[in-house]
């Protein structure tokens, strides 16, 4: 693979160091996590924030650390074990800024970006404070948040490592002795869950939850926050060969086929309740999605799903006694204005439309199928989306 350039952030490169000790610390590092070691997510997290270079310094390099780094390699990460100052200096070039971080903290990708940007030679501390004893003390009055920002130049000026020492706290000493800025970070960096110190003895569910978290910060709708938090109470859905985990990516898909198969059969009101089923697990996959990091391209499931929904509709206006051209009509225009309320839900939020819930949709649709009014909810709905369109545009236009 040919050498990639090191990451741009801001108007600085800068690699990240990740030093895993030795004990507990080194256990974190490689923790089953959502089906891979908690390193892996860690580096994911570096890339997010713009950082796309990684050192990772550890004594002796396992199996489950060969594989991950492959695995990152593969992905189109500059990603290397190093074990000495001395190697980990030959694969920097000249110039080269160093992120140094600790195996065993979690950190939020947009929160990382923001601290480091414009920022140069600096240790990030916590103010002394009750519930932060797993941070390492570095005064009477702060604690070291295990990040510090610093030129590699300090590298060649830290020598031999001392024994029962750890490369990150060694840096650390050299940093202050420097006479590096030391930048208090609030604590609601740790209450808010930004930046965690992550304990081995937790066990694995504290750190799914909070790789998780950071991944689906922003669900859609409120209805999608409730579907994920439920789902994430089953046992085992983190695994992708666990049967919840299977069932979360693929029940959209079955429900979608059979509600179709309902409607062109005549069973109106079953095909919608599996369509209700199809929707209300759209979000479960979607989130089973973003946490394996497959959110880049088409997803061809997700687009079958959708066709087979637009064919229990249209079966379903059918059989209710609409004409073909006005089924069709209405199940191509609600299609249509569903998928640009989508397309626009990453606008700024002065212009973007309120984001309507799909799952409210359908059950409105339910209910007019039972009530016998289907066209007319149908047109009910698509006037609801169109007002949502219109009036932060118009909101918009009062603010210009």
């Amino acid at each position: 693979m040919s050498e990639l350039p090191q990451s741009n952030t801001g108007d600085k490169v800068i690699t990240a160091l990740l030093c895993l000790a030795t004990g507990d610390a080194s256990e974190v590092a490689f923790a089953p996590c959502l089906g891979k070691p908690l390193i892996y997510h860690q580096i994911m997290a570096l890339q997010r924030a713009g950082i796309h270079s990684v050192r990772i310094y550890v004594e002796a390099v396992s199996g489950v650390l060969l594989t991950t780094i492959d695995l990152l390699r593969f992905q189109g990460f500059d990603v290397r074990a190093v074990r000495s100052v001395d190697e980990l200096t030959a694969t920097l070039g000249e110039g080269s800024q160093l992120l140094v971080l600790q195996s065993d903290l979690w950190w939020q990708a947009e929160w990382l970006a923001g601290i480091i940007k414009g920022k140069r030679n600096t240790v990030f501390v916590l103010a002394e404070q009750t519930g932060i004893e797993a941070f390492e003390r570095i005064d009477l009055n702060s604690r070291w948040s295990g990040l510090v920002l610093c030129d590699a130049r300090i590298l060649p000026a830290l020598g031999d490592i001392p024994e029962g020492w750890d490369l990150s706290s060694l840096l650390l000493r050299q940093a202050q002795q420097a006479g590096f800025e030391n930048l208090m970070l609030p604590h609601s960096v740790l209450t808010v869950g930004e930046l965690r110190k992550i304990d081995a003895i937790k066990g694995s569910l504290a750190i799914e939850n909070a790789v998780s978290d950071a991944l689906t910060a922003s669900a859609d709708t409120i209805d999608s926050h409730l579907v994920i938090n439920a789902f994430r109470r089953l046992r085992g859905w983190g695994d992708p060969q666990h049967w919840s985990h299977l069932a979360g990516l693929w029940t959209p898909l079955a429900s979608a086929g059979i509600s179709a198969v309902l409607a062109f059969s005549g069973y109106q009101s079953a095909a919608f309740g599996f369509a209700c089923l199809s929707v209300l697990s759209q979000p479960i996959r979607k989130f089973l999605r973003m946490i394996g990091y497959r959110t880049s391209g088409v997803d061809p499931v997700q687009a079958i799903t959708n066709v087979a929904l637009l064919v229990a509709l249209y079966f379903c206006l059918a059989g209710f006694g609409a004409a073909p051209i006005q089924a069709g009509f209405l199940t191509l225009a609600l299609a249509g204005i569903l998928l640009g309320s989508a397309g626009r839900a990453g606008e700024k939020p002065e212009t973007r439309p309120y984001r309507v819930s799909l799952l409210f949709v359908t059950v409105l649709l339910l209910i007019g199928q039972l009530a016998g009014y289907l066209e007319f909810v149908i047109m009910f709905v698509i006037l609801l989306l169109i007002a949502s369109w219109l009036i932060p545009l118009r909101r918009a236009g009062i603010q210009a």
